[in-house]
């Protein structure tokens, strides 16, 4: 068995800008967290163009 698509898949693939610079990690220097709910992370990406 195989699944019908409507559409062709492309590989999607991310390159990385040259003159992009990493963030600084800001938790390193902040104590552990005790109890759930004290610390909350997220993440934006570029979009594919």
């Amino acid at each position: 068995m195989r699944a019908l698509s409507t559409r062709p898949q492309r590989p999607r693939t991310t390159v990385a800008a040259p003159e992009a610079v990493v963030a600084e990690n800001l938790l390193l220097n902040q104590p552990a967290p005790t109890a759930p709910h004290q610390v909350w992370v997220g993440g934006i990406s570029p979009t594919c163009r």
